[in-house]
């Protein structure tokens, strides 16, 4: 860490800044990744066999981090392997405490398999899949309502296209776009988004959540209270309890 705070210039780092994270023993990585390879979103997000890739904007520190990274499980340890591209070097603490909570490594599977018994007996080492942005997560929710997990996904791959900043070129890379900001969204016309195959309601909901997002109004981070949380969402046209 201090030799990246040190360093000035993201050419002056490696192609791919590697990281490993520790988890407690089961981890089910087979699940975990089917889980977001069925919802992975076109340009944003890659899933293979063995490896979780996107892009990621991060704001830290009065500048924004554009970049790309690869989440793989480590052949030999009880660890995930993180893949962070140069430019993210400055936001590094900030991604990886993101891809913690993304895949849950601060989960106690014994404690999981204690409550769940027979229930979790065949799949040990679940772990529930977070998110690495809170407004991304929401607008998955707002899509995702009664359609299914294929409509919805092809629905986010035409919103990321259209309002998603592309991100900086990078040979045979499919993660070309960044999933759009709060801000973005806050001032899309809502006839943007019945275009491209949500309904009036939906686009109303979807420009009325992100303009919440954008002047702080919501706030959709972890060390938020939960119950402020719930009453400013519920205030918003289209989301019930």
């Amino acid at each position: 860490p201090g030799r990246l705070r040190e360093t000035r210039s993201a050419e002056a780092l490696p192609v791919a800044l590697a990281f490993e994270l520790w988890f407690r023993p089961p981890y089910d990585w087979e699940s975990m990744l089917a889980f977001l390879g069925h919802r992975a979103i076109d340009s944003v997000e890659t899933v293979t066999r063995d490896t979780y890739a996107r892009t990621v904007s991060i704001a830290h520190r009065g500048a924004l981090h554009v970049g790309r990274i690869e989440v793989r499980r480590s052949p030999r340890k009880s660890a995930l392997r993180v893949s962070v591209s140069p430019s993210l070097a400055r936001a590094v603490p900030v991604v990886l405490s993101r891809v913690k909570r993304a895949f849950d490594l601060a989960c106690d599977p014994a404690v999981i398999a204690a409550a769940l018994g027979p229930l979790a007996a065949g799949r040990p080492g679940l772990r529930v899949p977070g998110t690495f942005d809170g407004f991304e997560l929401a607008v998955r929710a707002v899509v995702g309502q009664q359609i299914s997990v294929r409509a919805a996904r092809t629905l986010l791959g035409r919103i990321a296209q259209t309002f998603g900043e592309p991100v900086s070129p990078d040979e045979g890379n499919a993660l070309t776009r960044l999933f759009p900001a709060a801000a973005r969204m806050a001032v899309v016309p809502p006839g943007e988004l019945v275009k491209l195959g949500l309904t009036q309601a939906r686009a109303r909901t979807l420009v009325g959540l992100a303009a919440a997002v954008a002047s702080g109004a919501l706030r959709l981070e972890p060390e938020s209270d939960v119950d402020a949380t719930l009453v400013a969402l519920t205030a918003l046209p289209g989301i019930g309890p």
